[in-house]
């Protein structure tokens, strides 16, 4: 969750820092940050998925099968994300 927060916030301080006319180095390092926190952000949603996969075959509990939505849903947010960010720092370098 704090790796969920940490993504939205560092996108939508890129966002302010477009209306703001932050430098264009700060622009930078913002989406490399958040291109880094979404990378992170998926590796940690993988291997939660897997672990409530392995918690739901053994404890036999329907929770951790709401884990399991929860969990695809931050990867499909963070690979999205990520998708976004690598565009825009590809169209900001230049074409």
């Amino acid at each position: 969750m704090f790796l969920t927060l940490a993504v939205l916030a560092t996108f939508a301080l890129y966002i302010s820092g477009n209306y703001q006319e932050f430098l264009d180095s700060s622009q930078r390092f913002i989406l490399q940050w958040c291109s880094i926190l979404t990378i992170i952000l998926a590796l940690f949603s993988v291997s939660g998925f897997f672990l409530s996969i392995v918690m739901a075959i053994v404890y036999k509990k329907v929770r951790y099968l709401l884990f399991l939505v929860i969990y695809l849903i931050t990867l499909a947010l963070s690979v999205v994300l990520f998708l976004v960010m690598y565009g825009i720092t590809y169209l900001s370098v230049g074409l």
